[in-house]
């Protein structure tokens, strides 16, 4: 049996003992918490519980906001992470291309001539005299 007069208000959940005795205290005084609780405890899942919290308490209004704003943080990471695949790709071409001019220019130095070279990477003529 636990006796929930043990929980006062004024206590910090970091300073309860156990995980058992941090959900009691959340959920006794979950109506009187504020974003400063939140910042003092660390554990994600009572993170995750101040935030659904947070936002049963919003009205239909707030709520509409709060939908549009993910929403909105959702295209931003979308983009984010297309122009990083984006750069990846044109720094791979970049990169590859780099590495057969130097193959290509240490073929040349090696006094292989251009038609070997074509024989040897599959390139065309032109592709080799461009990157050469």
């Amino acid at each position: 049996m636990v006796n929930l007069c043990n929980f006062a208000s004024r206590k910090k959940t970091i300073e309860l003992p156990s995980l058992r005795h941090k959900w009691v205290y959340l959920l006794k005084n979950m109506q009187k918490m504020t974003l400063k609780d939140e910042d003092k405890e660390t554990d994600p899942i009572f993170k995750r519980l101040y935030e659904e919290s947070r936002l049963s308490n919003l009205n239909e209004e707030e709520m509409e906001e709060y939908k549009k704003s993910v929403l909105e943080y959702q295209d931003v990471q979308d983009a984010i992470e297309c122009a990083c695949k984006r750069g990846e790709t044109r720094g791979e071409a970049r990169g590859e291309a780099n590495a057969k001019r130097a193959i290509i220019a240490q073929m040349l130095e090696n006094g292989l001539s251009i038609p070997i070279i074509i024989k040897l990477t599959g390139l065309s003529e032109d592709e080799v005299q461009t990157l050469s």
